[in-house]
């Protein structure tokens, strides 16, 4: 047998385990974004195994996650959280951002967290390491499919807090995200970019009151 794919199953056993059993939850994040790490320095791909390639202008790729954000923003509050509430007859809880509302010190942790648990971390686990392991192994587009349901089924789950409603949507919005992250070639750069700025669009709106929590 060879001894790559043993290698890549113990590494998700274990950055799956963690995930699902460790009960502390940014720490089980950064944690399983380590072992994800850890695996890119190992392997012969280096972190081009986990989608790190360098972008052609920084820029651009910023401005690209810019739009990206507004737009997963923009479904996500008039269209996805209104069908997500409908299907399931459920309100999402997101009553742990209250205290976010007009609190400067907290938006600004928030914001830390949005980015090195959310955008960096998520998006090494999920999209970087989980979605490109399970189309090496499942080619074509039915690789590309399984992995964007696995990896956001399992991105859903992890977000238990907001409730059935909110797995949901957080479930869809990782299908966005594996989308652009496959449609963008597979550069983690973008997804990373793309996600950091969904959340620090959000915390905005949250902490300046434009939106009802």
């Amino acid at each position: 047998m060879k001894r790559q794919p043993i290698i890549d199953l113990l590494f998700t056993a274990g950055i799956l385990s963690v995930m699902l059993f460790l009960s502390t939850p940014f720490v089980k994040v950064i944690l399983a974004a380590l072992i994800s790490i850890i695996y890119a320095i190992t392997n012969k791909d280096r972190f081009k195994s986990i989608g790190f390639n360098k972008p052609g202008s920084w820029m651009l790729a910023l401005l690209q996650s810019l739009l990206l954000a507004c737009v997963i923003v923009a479904l996500t509050f008039f269209i996805i959280t209104p069908l997500v509430e409908y299907l399931t007859d459920n309100s999402i809880d997101a009553s742990l951002f209250k205290p976010l509302q007009g609190n400067l010190d907290l938006f600004l942790n928030y914001l830390a967290i949005g980015w090195i648990v959310g955008g960096i971390s998520e998006e090494i686990i999920f999209r970087g390491f989980l979605l490109n392991r399970i189309t090496t192994y499942i080619p074509n587009e039915t690789g590309v499919v399984y992995a964007i349901v696995i990896t956001s089924t399992l991105f859903g789950f992890m977000h238990g807090y907001q409730g059935i409603a909110g797995q949901l949507q957080t479930g869809i919005i990782g299908a966005l995200l594996a989308t652009i992250y496959y449609v963008s070639g597979k550069r983690l750069t973008i997804a990373i970019l793309t996600h950091g700025l969904v959340n620090t669009i959000s915390f905005s709106l949250i902490y300046f009151k434009a939106v009802e929590i």
